[in-house]
């Protein structure tokens, strides 16, 4: 699996991106994270509102959610 770019939108933290590449939510990329829980693990609160609706209580491989990261 390989990123997307939201996942990258978030790691600049740039929440124009984020809007604009929100087709890829759900979507996994290596060892099942999400645009969301890049997001959590960034402590990023722009877009972690952006994305909590479309990605709440997805899991990544080891079973854990965002809010659990």
């Amino acid at each position: 699996m390989t990123s997307t770019p939201l996942m990258h939108a978030v790691r600049r933290g740039c929440t124009n991106d984020v809007q604009l590449h929100i087709a890829y939510a759900r979507r996994h990329g290596p060892h099942g994270i999400t645009a969301l829980m890049l997001a959590a693990l960034k402590r990023d609160g722009p877009c972690l509102d952006i994305l909590v609706d479309w990605e709440a209580r997805m899991t990544d491989q080891d079973s854990a959610t965002a809010l659990m990261m």
